[in-house]
């Protein structure tokens, strides 16, 4: 009897720490760069993250995606609003930034995913590698801040030429993509 009460115990303790990893292993964002149908969903706009789609609310990625590792309210703009999820290893870092807007009168629940950032370490993917799965031609290329931005439909792939890959990502609705072509444009 002691010892079934002491396994108990161990299963108890055991099993929120399991289920804590498990959810941290599929953080927003965290998609195979290389998989020709996620490409295509990605380029089209018609990606959808754990249940999650571009225009969803806070509350709705909440209950979907679970609590984040942080949030944050812009400071610059009053109709802004970023929930960071994030998995750590011993081998990589990776880092989704969901960022939300707003309308006057509107309290944060109400706000919808307008991008996702993704930073990741564990897929990263060599210049070669982007052109064979995404094209050979993007549809515009900006530098900023030392790294090469390659835009496909509605997505940006961020190109770190001293590293020599590609380590992120940025989902974003319409209106994002055609004002960072504007802001770019020569």
């Amino acid at each position: 009897m002691k010892q079934l009460v002491s396994l108990l115990l161990v299963l108890l303790i055991a099993v929120p720490w399991t289920h804590h990893a498990e959810a941290a292993r599929n953080i927003p964002g965290q998609v195979n760069l290389k998989d020709k149908k996620v490409i295509t969903a990605l380029k089209s706009g018609k990606m959808t993250f754990r249940g999650v789609k571009l225009g969803d609310t806070v509350k709705t990625a909440q209950v979907k995606w679970g609590k984040p590792a942080s949030s944050y309210r812009s400071v610059n703009q009053y109709y802004d609003y970023e929930l960071d999820y994030e998995l750590e290893s011993d081998d990589y870092y990776d880092l989704a930034e969901t960022y939300f807007t707003g309308q006057r009168r509107q309290t944060y629940p109400q706000f919808k995913l307008r991008y996702i950032n993704y930073n990741n370490e564990s897929i990263r993917f060599s210049y070669k590698d982007m052109l064979k799965y995404w094209g050979k031609k993007a549809d515009f290329v900006y530098t900023s801040a030392d790294t090469e931005n390659y835009i496909y439909g509605q997505t940006i792939l961020t190109y770190d030429s001293a590293d020599g890959a590609f380590y992120g990502y940025q989902y974003a609705d319409q209106a994002t993509i055609k004002e960072i072509k504007r802001l770019y444009t020569k």
